[in-house]
């Protein structure tokens, strides 16, 4: 427990201090949604955030492109006291009475507000439901007073929709091509855009109208409801905002449509009186439907979705059915250790990998969702969590990825729904993560069919010719091409990037740069193309491939140990052609004289044997670990910002703040395939350690330190080097939680999916006597028990299954839809 806030016994967070360093965010989002549809809530605790379907092409709820630091604009409930002229609002923000409680509870799939402040005590629940793309706030205001209670009650929220990139570029002009107005028949507020993506109307059928069209309702409306669709109306003075707004102290909402969606926004004027003891229950909604639905087809679906809402019954289902959903999908893995933080958790874990796997990297506190969509590399990362949870549900997301390879091999670093992808960045490591994704959906689902899927290839879109090929031929092609792109000494070049983006160095011609060889991306490969060449033989496809694969993978891996290895014993970070120069990541230069990534993955790719590993882990503990986990370099670039020196070279590592994100910043993304690298190299304690230092609720220890979020990951820590060492960043859409997933169940628990069964195969701290985890595997259920009466770290004696010894450490596929007891003693 921090002074802000805490986790109960059953996994929910709950907020009591609304004076938090940040404004922290929770995820609500339509379950059951592709995430190229998918309609995302991000709330904070005190009722601020944005709603956006998809990528940055359809925003609806906005508050301008990122949330402001104050976090004082959101959907908001204002009471108004007409006997006290006392004006306040349900979630505290952002008029923030100070006699006003709040407490905020998180959970999965749900965020519940409750206030009191002068006798009036409300309760707000917020979901996404699984019915339609929107929100439902069901809210309860109770009189808690000895005295009558008047009020008047304004339900408000600011409203962007369209393309949010259109609305940086255009300003408000962008706002001219949209309007609002109040719907007497659905007494509801309606919000229209001129033009956009036609999600799934037909185009011809809108006349280039966006797909959407959004309407925001109170259950407390009728047709006489005053109302304003404008903040210059609702605030009545450029002088005023949303903590004073005119149109609520001055009693003078206009009931304005506006034939615009310039500083559009929603609000209502609903007065009630509540006598003392008694309670009012209504619902606030946004609901995002069908274009063609409200001009064509008489509002029919939009009518029943206000049915549910007007049916307290069916309000109570939709809330409790989204619960139950996020129930059911996490407890398709469990995980049971000796420590409780390692628990709670796993179970925000799983969230924040569902969200990250939905939203990929689009709109949060730190991404507008305008400037990435879904990037190659991170959602083929992001995905590898999924695969325990849907297994062979997971073949249509690849099939769609595949669609983002080009014929070449070569793919698009990023990509959205309905614009071409991004060509301009060759990053070096893209196309061995498609490869990689495959070989892991096939192990653990066992479809080898599904290499013989054919799909597109990028050609096709870009109007380069009708290219296709299998699952099979688009990761041969992926991996062929990261080879043909590689120097003499079978190393690959960096090109634009690698895994790290910010080794990014302007090109010197029509091409990417050729002079840069990248180790991370050497060992990556000899990864991949020993990977792929098991696939070949696990499914019987492309076994003339073997040799050649392998032979490709000798050659990187001794041209590794013979270029790549620095005089103190580590793995240096890339090589130049520059004979002048110190390679990065070498002892010998000035700055970054050892990096993270080579290290681990150097171990986790088998390129290091334990000999070597140990010597990689024991730098990484002399140089770049932390309180908060391991630096990526050190030490910091500083000449820029400290010597006021110009940087050696254009990338923008050098430009990057000392001690932040890739300039030395503690990524955690890093830090998770540290803890498999400990696994691989048999130091379970250590392993174990080192995860628990990286548990968000550790790190936040000192939250005014800290500063993010106790209960999601962030992408980064501050590293030393820096006054605000130890401070998170850019939490919640990262790449780190899928990865610590994966270090926790495959590799501390060491429970993964091979062809031909589950390896078990756990590395603990040797003080772990009993753990267990519940995992689903090829339709059938398993309940695996764990032991370790010799207090080892590492090292299976016995397995049995369902009461019977077997040999190895591999348990073959069970009967499809049995439940499975598996009994595992170390030793």
């Amino acid at each position: 427990m921090n002074k802000y806030g805490f986790f109960t016994p059953d996994d929910k967070y709950k907020i009591t201090n609304p004076y938090t360093p940040e404004p922290w965010l929770h995820y609500l989002i339509r379950v059951n949604q592709p995430g190229t549809e998918t309609f995302c809530s991000g709330v904070t605790y005190t009722g601020g955030g944005f709603d956006v379907r998809g990528t940055h092409e359809n925003t609806f709820v906005d508050t301008k492109l990122h949330l402001n630091d104050e976090d004082n604009m959101g959907r908001y409930i204002y009471i108004y006291d007409r006997d006290d002229k006392d004006l306040f609002t349900t979630t505290w923000q952002p008029i923030r009475k100070k006699n006003q409680s709040l407490n905020t509870t998180l959970e999965f799939g749900k965020i519940t507000f409750n206030s009191e402040y002068n006798g009036i005590k409300t309760t707000q629940v917020m979901v996404v439901p699984e019915e339609f793309d929107g929100w439902i706030q069901n809210v309860t205001i109770k009189n808690c007073s000895d005295k009558v209670k008047n009020l008047t009650l304004y339900p408000f929220v600011p409203i962007h929709m369209g393309d949010a990139l259109d609305r940086l570029l255009a300003g408000d002009n962008d706002g001219f091509f949209g309007g609002s107005y109040y719907d007497s028949e659905l007494k509801s507020i309606v919000f229209r855009r001129n033009h956009g993506i036609s999600i799934k109307d037909n185009r011809d059928d809108i006349n280039g109208m966006l797909g959407n069209v959004a309407i925001f309702h109170s259950t407390l409306n009728n047709k006489s409801t005053k109302y304003d669709t404008n903040l210059e109306n609702f605030y009545g003075s450029r002088f005023n905002n949303q903590k004073n707004p005119g149109a609520i102290l001055n009693d003078s909402l206009k009931s304005e449509n506006t034939p615009y969606l310039r500083n559009a926004c929603g609000v209502f004027k609903n007065e009630v009186t509540i006598n003392p003891g008694e309670s009012l229950e209504f619902a606030v909604t946004l609901i995002s439907g069908s274009t063609n639905d409200y001009y064509n087809n008489g509002k029919k679906e939009f009518k029943r979705y206000l049915d549910l809402i007007h049916n307290g019954d069916k309000r109570e289902f939709m809330i409790k059915n989204v619960v139950s959903w996020w129930e059911k999908t996490l407890n398709r893995l469990n995980i049971y250790s000796p420590d409780e933080k390692i628990n709670h958790g796993f179970k925000w874990l799983q969230y924040q990998c569902e969200i990250v796997y939905i939203l990929n990297r689009m709109k949060s506190r730190y991404h507008t969702g305008y400037e990435y969509g879904w990037g190659f590399r991170d959602i083929l990362q992001d995905i590898l969590y999924t695969f325990p949870y849907r297994g062979m549900e997971m073949a249509g997301v690849l099939k769609h990825i595949s669609t983002q390879m080009f014929n070449s091999g070569k793919t698009y670093h990023n990509f959205f729904i309905d614009q071409l992808g991004n060509r301009s960045i060759e990053a070096s490591d893209d196309p061995i993560w498609f490869a990689n994704a495959v070989v892991k959906y096939c192990k653990e689902s066992g479809d080898f069919n599904f290499l013989d899927e054919v799909t597109d290839y990028a050609d096709k879109k870009e109007g380069l010719g009708d290219f296709k090929g299998s699952i099979l031929e688009h990761c041969i092609k992926g991996l062929d091409s990261v080879w043909a792109d590689s120097s003499p000494r079978h190393l690959p070049y960096m090109k634009d990037c690698d895994w790290n983006d910010d080794l990014n160095e302007n090109r010197k011609g029509s091409g990417p740069n050729r002079d840069v060889e990248s180790v991370m991306v050497a060992q990556q490969l000899y990864s991949g193309l020993i990977d792929m060449a098991n696939l070949f033989r696990a499914s019987d496809r492309r076994v003339e491939l073997v040799k050649e694969y392998e032979d490709r993978a000798l050659k990187i891996k001794n041209s590794i140990k013979e270029y790549c290895m620095d005089k103190e014993g580590y793995f240096k970070r890339a090589l130049f052609n520059e004979e002048q120069e110190a390679d990065l990541g070498s002892s010998e230069s000035e700055f970054a004289k050892i990096f993270l990534e080579p290290q681990a993955f150097g171990i986790n790719s088998g390129v290091a044997d334990e000999e070597q590993g140990r010597k990689s882990l024991d730098a990484v503990k002399k140089y770049l670990d932390s309180k908060w986990g391991a630096m990526l370099c050190y030490p910091v670039y500083s000449d820029l910002s400290e010597n006021k020196k110009l940087p050696k070279r254009t990338w923008n590592i050098e430009k990057e703040p000392p001690a932040m994100k890739e300039n030395g910043g503690i990524f955690m993304h890093l830090n998770a395939w540290l803890v498999q690298s400990y696994c691989m190299v048999g130091q379970g304690a250590e392993a174990v350690a080192h995860y628990q230092k990286n548990l968000p609720e550790n790190m936040s220890a000192d939250q005014d330190v800290y500063k993010s979020e106790p209960y999601v990951y962030p992408e980064y820590v501050r590293g030393k080097g820096i006054d605000s060492h130890g401070r998170g960043g850019h939490t919640w859409l990262t790449g780190t939680a899928p990865t610590m997933h994966m270090a926790l169940t495959e590799y501390i628990f060491g429970v993964r999916a091979d062809y031909g069964g589950l390896v078990i195969d756990p590395c603990v701290d040797p003080k772990w006597s009993n753990f267990k985890m519940e995992r689903n595997f090829r339709g059938a259920r398993y309940i695996i028990n764990f032991t370790n009466p010799n207090c080892v770290e590492k090292g299976v004696r016995m397995i049995s299954v369902n009461g019977t010894n077997i040999s190895g450490n591999i348990v073959p596929p069970q009967k499809e839809g049995s439940i499975n007891k598996i009994s595992v003693v170390m030793g």
